[in-house]
C-alpha cells in the first residue's frame, strides 16, 4: 500500500514478514496464487514461503490479495494532502490584489489498496486542516507546507495528523 519500512543494515527482513503474514498456519492465504515460481507452496517451508512472497510483491507491485469487500473500507477512508505550498497576499500592499498559488495533491487507495495521487486544491482540504483560514476571505497573509492525512476507522471514527514543515 505504499508503505515502507526500513531494516537495519545487515537484519533480515524475515522477522517482519513473519509477523505481517502471520505464523498460526502453514498455507498462503487463500487468494494468493497455489504456485509460485514453479514451487508449490503446499511443499515449501514457511521462510522460503515468506520470501516467495516478498518477491512477487517487488516484481509485480502487488499482493495478490483481495481487499475489495467492505471490512476493508478504512484501507479506502486514507486520504494523504501533500500541501506543498499554500501561498495568499495582497500583491502591492494591503489595498491591492489578493494573489493565491497552491500546490496541493491529493493520495488515495483504490479498491485493492492501491495508491493514486491526483492534483487538487486548498479548498478540498478537510475542515480539520490548520493554518489557512481565511483562505479566500478579506486577503490575509497565509502560507502553509503541510502533509496531512485523515481516515475513517472499521469502528467509523475520524482521525488525521498534520505536519508542517
Amino acid at each position: 500500500m505504499g508503505v515502507t519500512y526500513p531494516v537495519p543494515w545487515g537484519k533480515s527482513a524475515m522477522p517482519l514478514l513473519r509477523d505481517a503474514a502471520g505464523t498460526s498456519g502453514p498455507s498462503a492465504p487463500q487468494s494468493f496464487p497455489a504456485v509460485l515460481e514453479g514451487v508449490p507452496l503446499a511443499t515449501t517451508k514457511k521462510d522460503e514461503m515468506l520470501a516467495l512472497i516478498a518477491h512477487y510483491v517487488a516484481v509485480n507491485g502487488v499482493a495478490d490479495v483481495d481487499i475489495s469487500g467492505a471490512e476493508y473500507d478504512f484501507v479506502r477512508s486514507i486520504r494523504v494532502y501533500n500541501v506543498e505550498f499554500a501561498r495568499q497576499r495582497h500583491a502591492g500592499g494591503d489595498d491591492g490584489d489578493c494573489r493565491q498559488s497552491e500546490k496541493v495533491r491529493l493520495g488515495t487507495y483504490g479498491v485493492q489498496g492501491d495508491f493514486r495521487w491526483s492534483d487538487s486544491s486548498v479548498t478540498s482540504l478537510p475542515d480539520a486542516f490548520e493554518g489557512l483560514t481565511g483562505w479566500g476571505k478579506g486577503c490575509p497573509n497565509l502560507y502553509r507546507r503541510a502533509v496531512f492525512i485523515d481516515w475513517t476507522d472499521y469502528q467509523g471514527n475520524y482521525g488525521f495528523e498534520q505536519v508542517d514543515y
